[in-house]
């Protein structure tokens, strides 16, 4: 039998860490050596055994001269080539001597060029290395430059079978070699694939052929195995000679014990290494029925998501696909809950499935008790009640999602449509939402029991919000509806001190689901002073854009907002204005705005530095400056940003 393998090589000008991992060769696709050693002009020499196609070791065969010759270099991506340095004449000599002494004839040796881009401080290519190549049927290296990269493959003592490869240039890059090797072994084995179901086993047949005429001294047998439901595989018949190829297995074989059968061929061949070919092997039985799932006759699944108590209601169609009627049939339903427990649901046997027949499987299927996610598992013919082809298309799984009152609401609290970090500034009157969003589309958010708000003033004291305190609407109360199950708490902030507070939400749903496992809590500044502080622009320096980072105070946004941008001799470049920095609060802002370095008219702006300042004005008048860390980057009141493209 032959054993072909594909032996491809590569290899270029390896001036990056990259390239390095691509030089090298492999068998059948498989790397079995790249890269180097050294940024050192070397040949790399491969050896691949005639009979077993594997490649020697370079530490089993470590008397070679070779320089990667110790232990260390076992299971690395070099241990299966030889490095000879081109620099070192005793490298070069033990190279030569190698390819002349070393290697059996049959056996193959691929060479290839590692980091020869670098030649100049290097030995060339001695004559008689040359000459060697030569003798192995190299015709172009013997000639061509030193510096070239190049491949080289020989078959020891077949000289046809030499193939070159050689660059252009020493920059030349991918040089591949590709050739298919060749082993034979004098024995093989055939197998069969699986064969059946069958309900009853007929006769066997097989022919081989030789190709060793008139006489011959190939040995064939064949063994029949039976494999029963399990799988299990039993020798039943044994070493069948050639000459028995028609056989009646009918009462040697019981097709209820086993229902399938796997042939498998031994031959050996004499030295000539002409195998024996397998003309044909033919075993006649009677088949089983097969049922299978059809959901493009009927199939509806009404529905994937319910909520606890309501049924979910499957129909699906089974087909008789074969020529081989099917007795009454079993169809199993059960349901595999998140917890992984089996439901099995009752269902009465079907009528006979008659061949081309169809069979239409209803079932209303109760979910109480199966919240969360579960899957409907359907099996038709369960536990292979009856002999069938194939058991793979008679299985079903649908996923379907019960929703039950045991999931925590989600809670979300803004301050003016902000999600605030803990210990942000924001407005005293700040327009505070706190919505409860609930699944269950059928228990509505609608008490304003299920909240309790409070608040922890500058001077530690924690009080209760109620929705009416002493005679006026403190909060209101926006109750769910569908098909949204969402309710709204708006509570408008009134907080004349300056300090630091904190926000207590409790929540749940109807059925005291909380929203989580702790308390909400987020802690918040109120400064009533209205104040800015230094605007800073990030990414500085930019290359394609930068927003402005500020923070507010107070209670009111800013009537004029504007920032002038202008060169260091003081000419106003570009102005943005209010309107075009996005929304702003009271509070740590972001711009919605990016300067991408443009002027007013859109033209790309000079790389360079660039100054700016910021005028901001409420009722007229302008907006105390409010002292952070960063004013350190500021004179009088203006920034500095770079601009690089």
């Amino acid at each position: 039998m032959d054993d072909v393998k594909e032996l491809r090589a590569v290899t270029q000008n390896a001036s990056s860490a990259s390239e390095q991992f691509q030089v090298g060769y492999f068998l059948n696709g498989t790397s079995e050596g790249n890269n180097g050693w050294l940024s050192q002009a070397s040949f790399h020499v491969a050896i691949i055994d005639s009979l077993t196609l594997e490649p020697w070791s370079v530490v089993e065969h470590s008397g070679l001269g070779h320089v990667n010759n110790w232990a260390a270099w076992i299971g690395s991506a070099q241990e299966h080539l030889f490095i000879f340095r081109q620099n070192s004449t005793a490298n070069m000599t033990a190279l030569e001597n190698m390819l002349r002494d070393s290697i059996p004839s049959g056996n193959h040796v691929l060479i290839w060029t590692w980091q020869h881009a670098n030649f100049s401080g290097y030995t060339p290519m001695p004559a008689s290395l040359k000459a060697q190549l030569g003798l192995m049927g190299a015709s172009q290296l013997s000639t061509v430059s030193d510096s070239l990269p190049f491949l080289f493959y020989n078959k020891i003592g077949d000289n046809t079978s030499t193939i070159e490869v050689i660059g252009d240039s020493i920059n030349h890059k991918m040089l591949t070699l590709s050739t298919d090797l060749t082993s034979s072994a004098n024995y093989g084995n055939i197998h069969s694939q699986i064969l059946g179901p069958a309900t009853r086993w007929d006769s066997l047949s097989w022919r081989v052929n030789s190709l060793e005429l008139p006489t011959t001294k190939d040995s064939t047998v064949l063994n029949v195995f039976g494999v029963d439901a399990s799988g299990n595989e039993t020798l039943i018949i044994n070493s069948l000679p050639t000459d028995s190829g028609d056989i009646q297995v009918t009462n040697r074989i019981d097709a209820n014990t086993y229902p399938y059968l796997k042939l498998n061929t031994y031959l050996t061949d004499d030295s000539l290494f002409t195998a024996p070919q397998l003309g044909r092997w033919q075993v006649t039985y009677d088949g089983a029925p097969e049922a299978a799932l059809e959901p493009s006759i009927n199939f509806s699944f009404m529905s994937d998501t319910v909520s606890e108590g309501e049924d979910v209601s499957v129909s699906i169609a089974v087909k008789n696909i074969s020529r081989y009627d099917m007795d009454s049939l079993l169809i199993s339903f059960s349901v595999l809950d998140r917890n992984n427990n089996l439901h099995t649901i009752p269902y009465s046997r079907q009528k006979p499935l008659l061949s081309d027949s169809v069979i239409i499987a209803q079932l209303n299927i109760p979910t109480l008790g199966l919240g969360g996610l579960n899957s409907l598992l359907i099996e038709v013919n369960p536990n292979n009640d009856q002999l069938e082809q194939y058991h793979f298309n008679n299985l079903a799984q649908i996923p379907f999602y019960v929703t039950s009152d045991n999931i925590n609401p989600l809670l979300d609290v803004t301050f003016d449509g902000v999600h605030i970090l803990d210990g942000d500034i924001v407005s005293p009157k700040a327009t505070i939402v706190i919505e409860l969003t609930d699944e269950n589309p059928f228990l509505l958010l609608n008490d304003t029991a299920d909240y309790s708000v409070y608040i922890t003033t500058p001077e530690g004291k924690e009080e209760r919000v109620y929705f009416y305190m002493n005679g006026t609407d403190r909060m209101q109360f926006i109750p769910a509806a569908l098909p949204r199950n969402n309710s709204k708490i708006i509570f408008q902030g009134d907080f004349p001190v300056d300090g630091d507070y904190k926000l207590r939400v409790q929540a749940s749903d109807r059925t005291d689901n909380n929203s989580g496992s702790i308390d909400y809590i987020i802690g918040f500044e109120v400064i009533n002073r209205s104040t800015i502080t230094n605007i800073i622009n990030y990414p500085n320096p930019f290359t394609t854009s930068t927003r402005f980072v500020f923070t507010l105070t107070g209670s009111e946004i800013p009537d004029i907002f504007k920032i002038q941008i202008m060169t260091i001799t003081g000419k106003v470049v570009r102005e943005v204005h209010k309107e075009e920095l996005g929304a702003l609060h009271i509070g740590r802002n972001i711009s919605d705005f990016a300067w991408d370095g443009t002027d007013t008219y859109g033209d790309r702006l000079a790389n360079g530095l660039y100054l700016y300042r910021v005028i901001t004005k409420i009722n007229s008048d302008d907006i105390e400056h409010r002292e952070t860390s960063m004013d350190f980057y500021f004179k009088k009141g203006f920034g500095k940003m770079y601009l690089f493209r």
